[in-house]
């Protein structure tokens, strides 16, 4: 009878857990507790109507560059509710999604408790140029659309201690876009200067002076914040 009465008691509590998690969901995604700026990717993707910054083909380019198998270890910087996070846990390796975004982080961990996502972990960390270098080591670093903010709040030399640190845990790839210094209408892009004449050439120049051997251009994708499309970057260790 105790075990009866135990099983009937675990099935309780897993549904009341159940029932928390899709109301914490509907709170944070239905009411604006979020700042959300990519998809659900849990969500059909016939149905996403406004997925203003391209995250589908953004992801669709990383894809299309990687051996088609190939499971990585992950780490997602600035992942908001971790859409690259679980795209990248389908191939079958660990990732780790951070993001200082309170809120997102617990949105991201209940879609993971949701779908029942088990190789993936969020955790809410501001990245410093003091903290960048102790995170652990991963195949893949993904650091999209956040490298501007680390220019316009900390300058140049501060990001480029952090974007050393995001190199070092790389042992493979990083994935990588930023605000450029032709868009306009924004606070930075005077700050992105160092970047001219040419992007693709500074990045280039950047990323093997960070140890990687190969740069690779994998198309210009749209953002929400400017009419400039932003260019996509891999950068490759041998």
């Amino acid at each position: 009878m105790s075990n009866f009465l135990r099983g009937i008691g675990n099935a309780f509590m897993y549904r009341m857990v159940n029932i928390m998690v899709r109301l914490q969901l509907f709170m944070q995604m239905k009411v604006g507790l979020l700042n959300t700026y990519a998809p659900n990717a849990f969500m059909p993707r016939k149905n996403v109507l406004d997925d203003e910054r391209a995250s589908y083909g953004r992801l669709d380019a990383i894809n299309s560059f990687l051996p088609e198998n190939e499971a990585l270890s992950v780490i997602d910087i600035g992942c908001n509710l971790g859409f690259f996070t679980f795209k990248m846990a389908e191939r079958g390796g660990f990732c780790i999604g951070i993001d200082y975004g309170r809120n997102e982080i617990l949105a991201a961990k209940a879609l993971a408790h949701k779908h029942s996502v088990d190789n993936i972990v969020f955790t809410q960390m501001e990245i410093t140029p003091e903290n960048a270098s102790h995170l652990p080591k991963a195949d893949m670093v993904i650091c999209l659309s956040i490298f501007h903010h680390w220019i316009r709040k900390l300058g140049e030399q501060k990001s480029l201690k952090i974007m050393r640190g995001l190199a070092d845990s790389s042992n493979k790839y990083l994935v990588f876009d930023t605000g450029q210094p032709n868009e306009k209408g924004v606070d930075w892009n005077q700050k992105l200067e160092f970047m001219n004449p040419n992007i693709v050439d500074w990045a280039d120049n950047y990323f093997k002076n960070l140890g990687f051997s190969k740069v690779v251009s994998l198309g210009e994708y749209r953002t929400s914040l400017s009419e400039i499309p932003r260019t996509l970057f891999i950068a490759i260790k041998d």
